[in-house]
């Protein structure tokens, strides 16, 4: 017979929180009229217990799971309230997905609220972030420090595996460092994925060989779940030396485990497909740095692919600045990621882009303009 005695709210049980140096810090932006101070705790909330806080009879949630509110402070120069929470690790757990669901999950569907900073410790890092990183991407490629990484795309679609391979071994003979798919080549009729794959990781294999190059080739994984993986190992097989992944499509979770599969060990590329709803509106969702920098450096990819301000999207230069940041400081406890502005670029552009970043620490990835000479 149940225990009618027991009341289950009062189990004290919750993992201690941790010291400050080791809990991981969130900012929000708030943009609404409401009292930010309930703001801030209708956040923690949200993102911890999902539960009325007046039913809580236990003292160790209280003080263990709900984050603590660091600081509260109106934004010198613009019209929000930054908040500061700060949560214990045991919240998100050990594995990607429950984190992200911490960092912006239920609160997403909040208006005025935005994420814009992250603070994560060491202890939350462990085997996550790029393998490869930007000295990883500069050694297999042979670039030095002080150039960008070239790449390009291969496309337009409709092209036969035999075509796109023809343009792969161009490149390769044109200095290109990385050759992609482009994002909307997957599997279809006209260039089916195992037949494509082939053909164009054996010309840059050979292309490679006569040009004494290192170009890397990065085909399009983004499928469906179940045959993605096999796709990653035949791709490898078949000469590939990258992945490239839309994470706004499949997941971030699917970086994290191609990652750590080191039976594959391939640099993985970040497509930003999909990804554009998640920053884009000025006072809700995450910022760019952290769509586009922070979360696929956190999941494990070598390259972000980002649209780069002046190109054919409205990215503004502040925004890519601060891509740029995510992707590279020295504050996020694992290797950089390589940043890669896109989205219309020339390579007439590429001394502006790195005069602008002021970084040769980039992939300038050049599409159309590469195409010039068969037009």
């Amino acid at each position: 017979m149940q225990n009618v005695s027991y009341n289950p709210l009062t189990d004290d049980r919750a993992t201690p929180r941790p010291p400050a140096s080791e809990a991981f810090n969130l900012t929000y932006a708030y943009y609404g009229d409401d009292d930010p101070r309930a703001v801030a705790e209708a956040i923690g909330v949200e993102q911890s217990i999902e539960f009325p806080l007046p039913y809580v009879r236990s003292a160790a949630i209280l003080e263990h799971v709900v984050p603590q509110c660091l600081s509260i402070d109106p934004h010198p120069a613009q019209a929000f309230c930054r908040i500061v929470l700060s949560y214990n690790p045991a919240v998100a757990g050990p594995d990607l997905v429950q984190c992200l669901n911490v960092l912006f999950g239920n609160i997403g569907m909040k208006e005025d609220i935005k994420l814009i900073g992250i603070e994560i410790p060491a202890g939350m890092m462990h085997g996550r972030g790029p393998r490869f990183g930007v000295s990883g991407i500069r050694s297999l490629t042979g670039v030095g420090p002080e150039a960008p990484v070239l790449a390009s795309a291969l496309k337009p679609m409709g092209l036969s595996p035999r075509a796109l391979a023809h343009v792969a071994a161009d490149f390769v003979s044109r200095g290109i460092h990385v050759i992609k798919d482009d994002h909307g080549i997957s599997d279809q009729a006209f260039a089916p994925f195992d037949e494509r794959v082939r053909a164009v990781g054996e010309a840059i294999g050979n292309a490679n060989a006569r040009h004494g190059m290192r170009t890397l080739y990065a085909p399009n994984l983004s499928a469906p779940i179940d045959m993605l993986f096999d796709r990653a190992h035949m791709a490898k097989e078949a000469g590939a030396g990258a992945l490239m992944i839309a994470p706004g499509l499949v997941g971030f979770d699917v970086i994290r485990a191609l990652r750590a599969d080191n039976s594959l060990n391939l640099p993985i590329l970040a497509h930003p497909s999909f990804l554009g709803p998640l920053a884009l509106n000025p006072r809700q969702g995450l910022s760019y740095g952290i769509t586009f920098g922070w979360l696929p450096r956190f999941a494990g990819a070598d390259i972000t692919i980002f649209p780069n301000h002046g190109g054919r999207f409205a990215f503004a230069q502040a925004d890519c600045h601060s891509i740029f940041d995510a992707a590279l400081t020295q504050a996020m406890p694992c290797l950089p990621c390589l940043p890669s502005p896109a989205g219309g670029m020339r390579t007439d552009k590429i001394p502006a882009i790195q005069a602008d970043y002021g970084t040769a620490d980039f992939m300038a990835l050049i599409g159309g303009d590469m195409y010039a000479k068969w037009a």
